[in-house]
């Protein structure tokens, strides 16, 4: 007697395989997606409390670079030389931040590899629009 399965259970198998995997992957890709705006919006909340305290001590925001990815940022608030507040500003794969408009208080996330997807934090209000 020969065990196996026959060729009509096979294509049926990997037809049920084919269905679940077509309603999962799109859920998959979404919760990645999910993940990568949350760790946008972590880095600019990051950013936003120390240019939030260099703003109470100059009355301006700090002048930064056009891209801030792996840069230090710290802040002196007393003047002893000695960094009181420091980030620093991780080299993501999926984000580039910058501050677009240091007199506004402006912090941008662009997805690497697009500009149609990005993240603008507005400093003073925390407000987080995505375009």
């Amino acid at each position: 007697m020969k065990r196996g399965f026959t060729l009509l259970e096979l294509i049926i198998v990997i037809i049920i395989i084919g269905i679940l995997a077509s309603v999962g992957l799109p859920r998959y890709f979404d919760a990645i997606e999910k993940a990568r705006k949350a760790e946008a919006i972590g880095t600019m909340t990051e950013i936003r409390k120390l240019e939030q305290a260099y703003y109470t001590i100059n009355a301006t925001y700090m002048p930064l670079d056009a891209s801030l990815n792996g840069d230090t940022l710290s802040i002196d608030m007393d003047n002893d030389l000695v960094p009181d507040m420091t980030m620093v500003v991780p080299d993501s794969p999926n984000f580039t931040y910058s501050l677009t408009a240091p007199a506004t208080g402006t912090i941008v996330a662009t997805k690497r590899g697009s500009t149609k997807f990005t993240q603008t934090m507005n400093i003073a209000t925390g407000v987080v629009v995505q375009s």
